[in-house]
């Protein structure tokens, strides 16, 4: 019962994410809707990551920090590659 509880968490993830490619996909040449996508989709991963551990008793400052550190890494990261192109 717990892996159904942690795949369905996985499951709103993904299609989150995969709703959030629209703007790379189809919006190939405007890179500043590249980037707001690459934003929102950076914030909404470390909501999705604060709401879970949230619901599993298990948050913590570290575990916060670090989902926080790895969007803010991950978005520029994605700003980096769009303002090379």
């Amino acid at each position: 019962m717990e892996s159904k509880k942690h795949l369905n968490y996985y499951i709103i993830l993904g299609v989150i994410l995969a709703l959030l490619s629209y703007p790379f996909i189809w919006l190939v040449h405007n890179y500043t809707v590249q980037s707001i996508g690459a934003g929102v989709s950076s914030l909404l991963f470390v909501t999705w990551a604060i709401v879970h551990h949230i619901n599993e008793g298990r948050v913590r400052k570290t575990v916060i920090g670090e989902y926080i550190l790895l969007g803010v890494v991950i978005f520029f990261v994605v700003f980096a590659i769009l303002t090379a192109l």
